[in-house]
């Protein structure tokens, strides 16, 4: 309440005034003016008095008695509220005015402090409730002052005591997925008990260095990231007041991502199967035996099964004397070993980030050795084809004799004898024909003892060549026809003989009857 002095009927000379107050005022009363405001201390009846005085001598006083009412105003917790004070949960409050104790009517504005820094609703009314949201946690105060409208202004008539109040924050905690795979997304979500209002906290995020691509989603409450190993990974949720930045909670939890299941399947080597040579049949299949230089399927495969839209990477590796077989980047790879022994796959299988989801490992044996199958293979052809070639000229078969030898020491350098033989019987060969043609030209010329003699020289060489066997036929045969034309000859004169005999004895005959013979050969 404002209280002024007014001085009446002084004189000019009076001036300037003095004024000395007693009684409960705002501020030193030695200091006050013509006006001071009242603040009495306790409720009661009191008297606020005043002397004045001028520049020549006192000019009077006055005093005014009051009586304080007994207001007083304290504040509690709104019924049904007794599940303690939770951090941004709104909680209600009632305060209980009383005037010399009794519940006061009138026009009363009651303002709710400490604000801003409890979110009140309302926070200045004429309803002794409100809503307060407390935005920090730990000990704080809640009090309520009450004013009342003096002189068209809003004056404080009673402020209730300070009540002590602990907020408590929420429970948080990190829920991790029910599983994850290494590379895959994988979402964390943080629950609070109860839920926070929004705007009352920001969340911070932090993450172990094997997670990746990590990003805060659904309004900072959730954590999306992929693991990038099978080593777990470590997630923290920070909430931190956005009243003063005190930390309001943390929550941790750990997640260990499996690695995907990759096995290689080893499909089979590609082509025919390698061959060995069996006498009397030739090449043969070696049943299910693998050689060197001689292609494998292998076929890397995932569980569980990843769509075609996750761009798989495949990384091969091999052991030493393994090779792969074109670029050996997919899914499947063909692989040969350049030595006997095993062939050891590995595979690598990356997401399109790069990120390692799992590894499998594959093997298969190499039993044979392609060069020195293909020699043994050779050496054993050669020496079945010279049997062959030997067998060939024993039964006369010069030129087939000649093309198997040839052909055996094509097949193994180490068939030496077979080259041999084949260069032999070229040479006779050779030689068998130059004296048949020899023997042809003397047949030719009727010189048979000739011929003959050239003949037995091929035949000395070797009779049952098909050739000297023929031309054996054909001497034969010029021989007996020409015993035969000689034969023939020799009958001829014979009879041609016998016929003149004949003749001169008729013609004698007739001319002992005659004296003449009519036959002028006679």
């Amino acid at each position: 309440m404002t209280v002024r002095a007014v001085v009446e009927h002084a004189e000019l000379g009076d001036a300037p005034y003095t004024y000395t107050w007693q009684g409960d005022i705002e501020g030193d009363p030695k200091k006050a003016g013509d006006t001071v405001v009242l603040k009495p201390r306790s409720p009661g009846r009191f008297t606020l008095s005043v002397a004045v005085g001028g520049a020549r001598y006192g000019l009077g006083s006055a005093s005014l008695d009051y009586e304080v009412a007994d207001i007083r105003v304290v504040v509690e917790p709104a019924p049904g509220q007794n599940q303690g004070y939770i951090l941004g949960r709104p909680q209600g409050f009632l305060a209980r005015l009383t005037v010399d104790g009794k519940p006061a009517g009138g026009n009363y504005t009651f303002r709710w402090q400490p604000h801003p820094e409890v979110q009140f609703a309302p926070f200045e009314s004429g309803t002794p409730n409100t809503q307060a949201v407390f935005t920090r946690p730990g000990a704080t105060r809640l009090w309520v002052e009450v004013l009342e409208p003096v002189d068209g202004v809003l004056t404080t008539v009673a402020v209730s005591p300070q009540l002590d109040l602990s907020v408590t924050a929420p429970k948080f905690e990190l829920k991790p997925p029910d599983e994850v795979f290494v590379g895959q997304e994988a979402v964390v979500t943080l629950t609070e008990t109860p839920p926070l209002p929004e705007g009352v906290a920001r969340y911070w995020w932090e993450a172990t260095p094997n997670a990746a691509y990590g990003t805060p989603i659904n309004r900072d409450r959730a954590y999306r990231f992929k693991p990038k190993d099978a080593k777990p990974v470590t997630l923290t949720a920070r909430v931190q007041a956005r009243d003063g930045g005190d930390e309001i909670g943390v929550a941790t939890c750990r997640v260990t991502a499996r690695a995907f299941n990759v096995v290689v399947r080893v499909l089979g080597p590609d082509g025919p199967p390698p061959q060995v040579w069996k006498p009397g049949v030739g090449l043969v299949p070696a049943g299910r035996a693998i050689v060197t230089h001689q292609s494998v399927t292998l076929r890397a495969e995932v569980a569980p099964a990843l769509s075609d839209g996750d761009n798989l990477r495949y990384e091969w590796l091999l052991n030493a004397d393994s090779h792969l077989a074109g670029g050996g980047f997919g899914a499947e790879v063909r692989a040969y070993r350049s030595q006997v022994g095993t062939c050891e796959a590995t595979v690598i299988v990356r997401n399109a980030e790069g990120l390692e989801l799992g590894r499998g490992q594959g093997t298969f044996e190499v039993t044979l050795d392609r060069e020195k199958l293909d020699a043994s293979n050779r050496a054993a052809e050669a020496a079945e084809k010279l049997a062959q070639a030997r067998a060939a000229h024993a039964a006369g078969r010069l030129d087939e004799a000649i093309t198997l030898a040839t052909a055996a020491a094509a097949l193994s350098p180490q068939q030496r004898e077979a080259g041999a033989l084949a260069e032999r019987w070229r040479q006779d060969k050779a030689l068998i024909h130059q004296h048949l043609q020899t023997c042809e030209q003397l047949l030719g010329a009727n010189r048979f003892e000739d011929a003959k003699a050239a003949f037995e020289k091929a035949k000395a060489i070797h009779a049952l060549y098909p050739p000297v066997a023929e031309m054996e036929k054909r001497l034969t045969a010029a021989v007996g026809s020409r015993a035969t034309r000689i034969q023939q000859a020799l009958d001829r004169i014979v009879a041609l003989n016998a016929a003149k005999q004949y003749c001169y004895q008729e013609c004698a005959q007739k001319c002992a009857r005659f004296s003449s013979c009519p036959d002028v050969s006679c």
